[in-house]
């Protein structure tokens, strides 16, 4: 009799659960990582401040030159460091006045681009009629070249400041979208947007309230790595003569103004190269280290 009420005991016995995870914890940053940010946070900051305070910075005015000191080499006079250019104008003066034009368009261009795409985004991530017609032209938008694209607008628009960044980001919004629209499609089926559609919250409210503020950490680096691209963009046109017209002082429109003359003066097209090249690779580093510390999967190593 006791063996029947023990057995029938065993038999009531909720079965062992396995035992719980710890949870995961993000990984330390290595060495590399920090490093990358490191560098990148410099450059950035260096950047900014030079675009910021450009009239304290720079020691020499921008636009005004001498010809007697004309085509100076680095080194010969401590007035001018970096030397001079075609028209005797300081060359360090010109490379800090650029970072105001070439951030400013690039930071103008990227807040347009990233209007017209987070906002399509949200709308096409949650609204399958909406996602269906804007994937479609986003699959013809892309097939053809930004530069393109850009060259062609800017070339029919003709050269000023604003029409540089409508340029630019008209043709780099598809990067926020495609972005936005997987994030905004992958949360519908999550807990907290299925709550907030069962509590009775408008469709805008779950955008607005819940849905845009969770995809920012993926919209930030994404935002830094293209604002990188945007200053090659500028940089382009300039050099085409189709940027921001003089006496606006633009780093492509300082290396184009040393073509011909690589050879009896180097220094002319080099510093600008140099400049874009160190602002890009520190946007760059930049943005790929808020990526690992702002999307989890990355953090996580999750794919």
């Amino acid at each position: 009799m006791f063996e029947e009420r023990r057995a029938r005991l065993r038999r009531m016995r909720p079965p062992k659960r396995p035992p719980k995870r710890p949870p995961k914890r993000p990984p330390k940053p290595t060495v590399k990582h920090t490093v990358s940010l490191a560098v990148g946070m410099s450059v950035a900051v260096v950047v900014l401040a030079c675009a910021l305070f450009a009239p304290w910075l720079a020691p020499h005015s921008a636009t005004e030159g001498s010809l007697q000191v004309r085509l100076l080499a680095p080194g010969r006079e401590l007035r001018y460091p970096l030397g001079t250019d075609l028209l005797g104008r300081d060359m360090v003066s010109r490379l800090i006045y650029g970072a105001r034009v070439s951030l400013g368009v690039s930071a103008a261009s990227l807040l347009l681009a990233a209007s017209i795409g987070v906002s399509l985004g949200l709308l096409a991530g949650t609204y399958v009629r909406v996602r269906y017609l804007l994937d479609k032209l986003v699959d013809i938008w892309q097939a053809i070249p930004y530069l393109i694209v850009a060259l062609a607008a800017a070339a029919t628009l003709g050269a000023s400041f604003g029409n540089v960044v409508i340029v630019l980001g008209v043709t780099t919004w598809v990067l926020f979208y495609r972005v936005v629209r997987i994030e905004v499609t992958r949360m519908q089926q999550l807990e907290f947007v299925l709550a907030a559609t069962a509590l009775g919250a408008s469709t805008w409210r779950i955008i607005w309230r819940y849905l845009l503020p969770n995809v920012m950490p993926v919209i930030m680096p994404v935002a830094t790595l293209l604002l990188a691209n945007l200053i090659i963009f500028e940089a382009s046109l300039s050099f085409l003569g189709l940027g921001v017209p003089p006496p606006a002082v633009s780093w492509g429109a300082m290396a184009a103004s040393g073509r011909g003359y690589e050879v009896i003066a180097w220094w002319v097209p080099l510093f600008p190269g140099l400049a874009i090249f160190i602002t890009v690779l520190g946007f760059n580093l930049l943005g790929d280290s808020l990526r690992d510390y702002l999307d989890p999967r990355q953090r996580y190593g999750e794919r």
